[in-house]
């Protein structure tokens, strides 16, 4: 049987949530939101919340459980070798460098170069902030595939349990549920009705409606390149005072069950269950007709390798981040430490007047950092703007880069030019040409966003190993 995780409990302000964001959408398409989490309670008040005692058990150095076996005599000089990217006749804009000068990929390089010298006991995780760009995995898919082709594929990762949109999906894996039996709720552009702050790290939630709802995970059909095999998966829920049961089946037998009523603040816990190594199907069943709120779901193997999250949220901007209760967030991240965090946001547009955007994203990292003090953060500026075919890069964006760039160097974080590696001023009026688009000039399709993750996946491949130079023993004395 599975075994049940509830967390200990945390304080959340609630102050000053009650009128929560306020999202406008300019325009629906497919995958098209542009909108901002304008109200107080999104920005200032959030971002002065006290921050939650950090937890003895957070990994933030590395230490003996992360990996094995005595420092080896001979230590040869390290390479992360990467499949061949994809190549489209025509499109060959010059390659961008990751800008690490303050060091701030340290965590990640140093994992990463465990797990090259298979000294690894846990999988090497990356998680990817994006808005709508992010909610087909298609960039994440790519470079999850890319990684597990090459080094070991530890599971999937995270997933959520519900589609805020129709074409919300995950690359490698396969999911559904009920929609008739669940509401699907997002920080952006479907609030819930209380307009709380309890989401989760992947800002979106399956609430169920009735007994009997069903939401399902399954690893991917016999012949995919990565994720046909897992070998535990969990389940995240909220522990809250109207919460209601549920089951967890896989491959049709029940093997936990959990009952998420508790009094007091709301707060993280999950239900794990380990199978063995093989394809299977998780299903969450609910027991009970009170209200059910899971934050997602984790497939992963018992074997060393990339894992990468694709956190994509349509509309999603830096206040809407801050919306989110900073304790059930720092629960979540020191479960699932991550040892890169990147983010892809910039394109939706939010009131200025409200929180400066420089500051907005320091305060993010700054989250993140006092759940996982060491944790390796990177920001990408967004993809270059070619609605209409317009071969032109609007100043708004360009004015969200600069303050990107600040951000990053003050908090500090990695600094990624994406916009520069598709092929800077009017570079998404080319890929829209091209057919490497939705046909709107603004969201990758399957093949544009392969490409795009192929040359960020190899500047990072550059970054480490230019680490790694001058780190000679990485992986080897730790």
């Amino acid at each position: 049987m599975g075994r049940l995780y509830p967390l200990a409990r945390r304080r959340t302000t609630r102050r000053g949530l009650g009128r929560a964001c306020r999202v406008g959408v300019v325009r629906r398409g497919l995958g098209y939101f542009l909108g901002a989490c304008v109200s107080s309670a999104c920005t200032a008040g959030a971002a002065k919340r006290a921050a939650p005692a950090p937890s003895t058990s957070a990994s933030s150095t590395l230490d003996a459980s992360a990996f094995s076996a005595a420092p080896p005599d001979v230590c040869p000089p390290l390479r992360l070798d990467l499949p061949a990217g994809a190549a489209i006749a025509g499109l060959d804009p010059a390659r961008v460098d990751v800008d690490d000068a303050r060091g701030s990929l340290e965590r990640f390089f140093e994992r990463t170069a465990l797990l090259l010298r298979g000294r690894a006991k846990d999988p090497v995780r990356i998680a990817v902030y994006a808005d709508s760009n992010g909610t087909m995995d298609f960039m994440t898919g790519e470079m999850r595939r890319d990684l597990q082709e090459s080094h070991g594929d530890a599971g999937h990762g995270f997933v959520a349990l519900a589609r805020p949109w129709p074409w919300y999906r995950h690359q490698y894996v396969v999911t559904d549920y009920d929609d008739k039996a669940w509401d699907a709720f997002t920080v952006t552009t479907h609030p819930t009705p209380s307009l709380d702050p309890w989401y989760g790290q992947g800002l979106i939630v399956a609430q169920s409606k009735q007994s009997g709802a069903r939401t399902w995970v399954q690893t991917a059909p016999e012949g995919s390149p990565i994720g046909t095999q897992a070998s535990r998966f969990e389940v995240w829920y909220l522990a809250w005072p109207p919460g209601g049961s549920f089951q967890v089946k896989v491959d049709g037998a029940v093997k936990a069950s959990a009952d998420t009523h508790a009094e007091g603040e709301p707060r993280f816990a999950f239900v794990r269950v380990d199978v063995p190594d093989g394809p299977h199907k998780m299903v969450a069943v609910t027991t009970s007709p009170r209200p059910v709120r899971l934050l997602g779901a984790v497939v992963e193997r018992d074997t060393p390798g990339f894992q990468v999250d694709g956190l994509g949220v349509g509309s999603l901007n830096c206040l809407c981040l801050l919306r989110e209760s900073e304790a059930l967030d720092h629960a979540i991240f020191q479960h699932r430490s991550y040892d890169l965090v990147v983010f892809h946001i910039g394109s939706n547009t939010w009131n200025q007047a409200v929180m400066d955007p420089t500051l907005c994203m320091e305060e993010s990292i700054a989250r993140l950092r006092r759940a996982v003090p060491d944790v390796s953060v990177m920001i990408m500026t967004p993809p270059d703007w070619g609605e209409h075919g317009t071969k032109y890069t609007p100043g708004w964006l360009k004015n969200a880069e600069r303050q990107l760039r600040r951000a990053a160097d003050e908090a500090p974080a990695a600094f990624y030019d994406f916009r520069g590696a598709m092929g800077g001023e009017g570079s998404m009026a080319r890929f829209l040409s091209m057919g490497l688009t939705q046909g709107d000039g603004i969201h990758f399709n399957g093949r544009g966003g392969a490409f795009v993750a192929d040359r960020l996946v190899e500047a990072l491949g550059r970054a480490f190993e230019k680490w790694a130079a001058s780190h000679p023993r990485a992986g080897c004395d730790y």
